[in-house]
C-alpha cells in the first residue's frame, strides 16, 4: 500500500508538471514547480498515513506466538547442528541407557508421579528421552551421571526431540549452561538476559515476555560447573523459582549432586531425577566397529579384551560415552592400528592417551572440502593445542565454560594483548569458528565453549 502511494503520487506529479511546462513560461516553472514538489509530499503522506492507519495492528498474543515459532525454529537448527557434529545421529548410534537412580537425591515418587508409587522405575534409551519426559505428570527432570557419560549430549538429544512435530502450546526448550550463573540474580532475569543475548532478534522486552509466560522450557546444563560454593544457594534459587508448576530440566555429576542434596536436604520439589549408565561391553562390541569396511578385523583385538574382561582397564575406561566418541575419532582412518589400546596398562593411562590423541587427529591434513562453507584452515595440530590450552586454562581460571567474559568485548581484549605475546592467534575469531567445525568447541549464541569439559579440564592442566 506504502509504494502504491508513491506511484499515485508521482503520476499526479508528472501530469501537473507536464500541464506548468506546456502552458507556462519558463521564468514561472521554477516557483510553481516548488508548489507542486510540497504538494506531492503532501499527497504521499497523506496516502501512507491511510495506509498505515488501516493495516491491522499485531496483537500482543500474536506476537508472541510468531516470537515462539522464530526462537523454537532458530534453536532446532542450531542443535541439530550440534547433534551431528557430536555424532548423536549416526546411523547406528551407541545405546546409552539411563534409569531412575537408586541415589538418596528426590522427593518422595508420590510428589512426582502422584498417589499409589511407591518406587520409581523409570529407564530408557537416550534416543527416546523426549518421550519419557512428556510422560512425567509434572515435567521436571534431574539428569545425572559420571564425568563424560553423556548428559550434555542427553540434553541436546532432548531439545531436537521436543522440537520434533511439538504439540500446540508446548514452551520452546532452551538449553543453556548454568555455571555462568550467580543465584543472587533471579532465575527468570537471567534466562531472559541469555536468551536475548542468544537471539538478539527477539529484543530484550520479548525474551523478558516469552520467560514470564512460561513460552520457554528452560534445560539447565551443569550444575556441577558452577563454583561449589554456590550450590546450596543455587538449588534454593532453582527452588524457589521453578518449585510451582514450571517445568525444567537439569544436569549435574551424580557424586556432587549427592554431596549437594546430603548437604543441604533439600531435593527439588515433583523433579524426577534419572541416572545415565556406563556403556557396557555389548555396547562396545556392537558400536565399535559399526559403518566401516574392515571394522571387524581392524576391531577384533579391542572386542576380544572387551569380551574376555568386562571388569578390566579397557573396558573400564571406555565406560564413557566420551571415551568411546574419542576412540572412533583417533582410530576411524583404515591405517590406524586400535590393538595400541592394549598396551595401557590402567584405566587412567588409557584416558590420557585417548585426550591426547584428540587434538592431533581432528587437526590432521585433509583433502579441502567442495563447500566453502565447509573448508577447514590449515592448522598446524601443535599450534591449535598450544592455542586451545591457553583457552582452556583462562575459561578454568575464570570458573566459566565461555571463552569470552559472555560479551563481544572480550573478544577486542584477546585478540590484541595475547596474540602480541605469540599467546593466541591475531585472527581469533576465524580460529575459534573453525574449530567449531571440526567439533572441539560448540557455540552458544556468541560464546564458544569446549564441547567436553573433560578436554577442557585435560588442556587446562598440561
Amino acid at each position: 500500500m506504502r509504494a502504491w502511494g508513491w506511484v499515485v503520487s508521482v503520476g499526479l506529479g508528472v501530469l501537473v508538471l507536464s500541464y506548468l511546462v506546456l502552458h507556462s513560461d519558463l521564468l514561472s516553472v521554477s516557483d510553481q514547480l516548488a508548489s507542486v514538489l510540497s504538494c506531492l509530499v503532501a499527497i504521499a503522506g497523506a496516502v501512507i498515513t491511510v495506509s498505515v492507519q488501516r493495516r491491522p495492528a499485531v496483537e500482543p498474543a500474536e506476537r508472541l506466538r510468531q516470537a515462539g515459532e522464530e526462537l523454537a525454529l532458530r534453536i532446532r537448527r542450531q542443535w541439530t547442528r550440534e547433534a551431528t557434529g557430536r555424532g548423536l545421529l549416526h546411523s547406528e548410534p551407541l545405546h546409552v541407557r539411563w534409569a531412575s537412580t537408586a541415589r538418596p537425591v528426590q522427593a518422595d515418587p508420590t510428589a512426582i508421579v502422584g498417589p499409589g508409587v511407591t518406587r520409581l522405575k523409570l529407564h530408557g534409551d537416550v534416543m527416546g528421552i523426549a518421550a519419557a519426559f512428556r510422560q512425567l505428570p509434572q515435567r521436571k527432570l534431574v539428569v545425572i551421571g559420571a564425568p563424560g557419560a553423556g548428559k550434555s549430549s542427553l540434553a541436546v538429544l532432548l531439545v531436537n526431540g521436543l522440537l520434533d512435530e511439538p504439540p500446540p502450546g508446548d514452551p520452546v526448550p532452551v538449553l543453556l549452561n548454568i555455571a555462568g550463573w550467580d543465584p543472587a540474580e533471579h532465575l527468570d532475569a537471567w534466562l531472559a538476559r541469555q536468551l536475548a543475548e542468544q537471539h538478539p532478534f527477539l529484543g530484550r522486552e520479548m525474551a523478558r515476555e516469552l520467560v514470564e509466560r512460561d513460552r520457554v522450557l528452560p534445560i539447565l546444563d551443569g550444575l556441577d560447573e558452577m563454583p561449589v560454593a554456590l550450590h546450596p544457594a543455587a538449588i534454593a534459587a532453582l527452588d524457589d523459582a521453578l518449585g510451582g508448576k514450571r517445568p525444567f530440566v537439569l544436569t549435574c555429576r551424580a557424586q556432587e549432586y549427592e554431596e549437594l542434596m546430603a548437604a543441604t536436604g533439600r531435593p527439588l520439589p515433583g523433579a524426577a531425577v534419572i541416572e545415565i549408565a556406563p556403556v557396557g561391553a555389548v555396547e562396545l562390541v556392537d558400536y565399535l566397529p559399526s559403518g566401516q569396511i574392515d571394522g571387524p578385523a581392524r576391531w577384533r583385538a579391542v572386542l576380544d579384551e572387551i569380551e574376555s574382561h568386562p571388569d578390566g582397564p579397557l573396558a573400564q575406561a571406555l565406560d564413557s560415552p566420551l571415551m568411546v566418541y574419542l576412540t572412533r575419532t583417533a582410530y576411524s582412518e583404515p591405517g590406524t592400528a586400535p590393538a595400541e589400546l592394549l598396551t595401557f596398562g590402567d584405566r587412567l593411562a588409557v584416558e590420557r592417551h585417548l585426550l591426547g590423541a584428540y587434538l592431533p587427529t581432528v587437526y590432521r591434513p585433509r583433502p579441502p572440502a567442495a563447500s566453502p562453507a565447509s573448508r577447514l584452515l590449515d592448522i598446524p595440530a601443535a599450534d591449535a593445542e598450544r592455542w586451545l590450552t591457553v583457552l582452556a586454562r583462562d575459561a578454568d581460571r575464570r570458573g566459566a565454560p565461555g571463552i569470552g567474559r559472555g560479551a563481544r568485548a572480550w573478544f577486542g581484549i584477546a585478540r590484541v594483548e595475547p596474540a602480541l605475546r605469540r599467546r593466541l592467534p591475531l585472527r581469533l575469531r576465524t580460529f575459534l569458528e573453525d574449530a567449531h567445525r571440526r567439533g572441539v568447541l560448540r557455540q552458544v549464541g556468541a560464546v564458544y565453549q569446549f564441547r567436553h569439559a573433560r578436554l577442557q579440564a585435560y588442556l587446562a592442566e598440561e
